[in-house]
């Protein structure tokens, strides 16, 4: 967003990143499933008892959904990309550990060349396998 933010300015990227949230928002599936913005541009979003072949599936068309939309603010028509980080919880994890594996997934990602869903090698989807 810092390209957008520089560009258009603050107000620019805000409202960009309104429109995203009601993107992911629009994404949960049940009462239990929630997201929250994590930092400046970056969202968690929790599916409880999702395994990763639902959550990267859903990771991935919020993706698609967000890619394919354009974006106006005064005048100006935008397009912008995510990139997603998806861990599960396995054995005794706890939140903190979750959130560092979906966190290095999502920077691997931006540096793999943006755009795109990392999941954990260690609960890839049986469909990825």
């Amino acid at each position: 967003f810092k390209r957008i933010n520089d560009t258009y300015g603050h107000l620019c990227g805000d409202e960009i990143l309104r429109e995203i949230a009601k993107v992911l928002k629009g994404s949960l599936r049940r009462k239990s499933d929630w997201a929250a913005r994590y930092g400046g541009e970056e969202f968690l979003i929790c599916f409880p008892g999702a395994t990763t072949d639902v959550a990267y599936r859903i990771a991935e068309q919020m993706r698609e959904d967000i890619q394919n939309r354009t974006y106006h603010f005064e005048g100006n028509e935008l397009k912008v990309t995510i990139s997603c980080g998806v861990s599960e919880m396995t054995g005794d994890d706890n939140l903190f550990e979750i959130i560092s594996r979906a966190d290095k997934l999502l920077y691997r990602a931006k540096q793999e060349g943006r755009n795109r869903v990392l999941y954990d090698n260690a609960s890839q989807p049986q469909f990825m396998r």
